[in-house]
């Protein structure tokens, strides 16, 4: 008998899942099969016997030796043991386990109702996703059938009413979820992603497929309307409003101040309004509200820009009178310049050397000892003549 294959492999370079062999040479006896035929399955591939419309064997990625001893399941279909030339009816899938990617997908409009102005917005949707056979026997019992090739667009084909419906049912839900607009959805595209990718990955999956990178590009809506239109233009100017309140907030919690500033201002302009009435006096009674603000925020600014500095309190630090630095209560020199300190025992400043009476309240500068009755200046610790400890 003549000789039906030697080696079966794919042939086909197309990136396609399931690829059913044919013998190009012997096209009238496709499904006969040779003992001891050589099996190349390639990477990334698996190799499936169907016989009757039941699949028999399997074979993963290698170079196989078809025989009854590596087809036991096949062979007890067949029933009997063949010769090394002896032909058997049987059909062969080469199914692609590699990852298909950037697989698209667009949603055909659909209304959804905006909440605040109650019109209908149509809104689509598009993205991708990418597929990887993972049950080749669920696949072909599912699918394949008895196609002689399945290919992505073919996938793309069966699989996009189910897909485009859980996009929908997605959006549907995270609208209702967020109670937002429909012109908001682009700014929950990671939210619907990911609710529809879950159940875009169960679908698949019943029939042998890992759903893999499923995105959500864009969420866009259909403005050809004139109402539509409008609500957006609203809804534009309403985000815009609220965005400039929320700054406002941010601002006056930052600088209460300012925000004191502008309430008085408002104060200033609903006393000449409601209390000035129209013409003369209404400008007069204006006129005084506002200049009042104006004074109350010119003495704001001036303490903004000159800042009181705080006073020092004169029981724990004493003001040098050459170069004004404060320095702690009872040092003898100026912590910054060395000036010795001419302390008044009265109001405790710092005065100019040589000076008999204080230059800031009027007292001695000398006292007397009280032990020996000898003059002594102030700040100082002992006496000079008698070392008696001074008060």
């Amino acid at each position: 008998m003549m000789a039906i294959a030697n080696i079966i492999r794919c042939n086909i370079q197309e990136p396609v899942l399931i690829w059913k062999w044919h013998d190009e040479e012997y096209s009238k006896r496709q499904d006969e099969i040779r003992l001891g035929s050589q099996l190349v399955v390639a990477e990334n591939q698996e190799a499936v016997f169907v016989k009757g419309g039941k699949i028999c064997d399997t074979f993963k990625t290698g170079q196989h030796t078809l025989a009854t001893a590596n087809l036991p399941i096949l062979s007890q279909i067949i029933g009997s043991v063949f010769a090394d030339d002896s032909p058997f009816t049987a059909s062969i899938y080469f199914v692609n386990k590699a990852v298909l990617m950037n697989t698209k997908f667009g949603l055909t409009p659909f209304n959804l109702i905006e909440p605040n102005f109650k019109v209908p917005v149509p809104v689509s949707a598009r993205g991708s996703y990418a597929i990887q056979v993972a049950d080749s026997k669920t696949l072909l019992v599912q699918i394949a059938g008895n196609l002689t090739e399945l290919t992505p667009d073919t996938i793309k084909l069966f699989f996009k009413g189910l897909v485009c419906t859980a996009v929908k049912n997605g959006i549907l839900e995270t609208a209702k979820k967020e109670n937002i607009s429909p012109i908001e959805l682009e700014t929950k595209i990671g939210d619907v992603t990911k609710t529809v990718s879950g159940a875009v990955a169960a679908i698949f999956a019943e029939y042998g497929i890992l759903s893999k990178h499923f995105i959500i590009e864009a969420i866009p809506i259909i403005d050809d309307d004139q109402r539509v239109k409008d609500v957006v233009e609203k809804l534009q100017k309403i985000w815009a409003d609220d965005v400039e309140e929320k700054m406002k907030f941010r601002r006056h919690s930052e600088h209460l101040d300012i925000y004191r500033t502008e309430r008085m201002y408002d104060t200033a302009r609903a006393a000449a309004e409601n209390l000035g009435g129209n013409g003369i006096a209404g400008a007069f009674v204006g006129l005084n509200a506002m200049g009042a603000v104006s004074g109350a925020v010119g003495g704001m600014l001036n303490s903004a820009l000159n800042p009181i500095q705080p006073t020092q309190n004169e029981n724990t630090a004493i003001k040098c009178d050459k170069c004004g630095a404060d320095s702690p209560l009872g040092t003898k020199f100026c912590v910054k310049c060395g000036d010795p300190f001419i302390v008044c025992p009265s109001c405790k400043k710092d005065n100019p050397s040589q000076t008999k009476f204080c230059v800031f309240c009027g007292s001695p500068m000398q006292l007397v000892c009280k032990n020996c009755g000898s003059q002594y200046t102030a700040g100082s610790l002992f006496c000079g003549e008698c070392g008696q400890k001074l008060n």
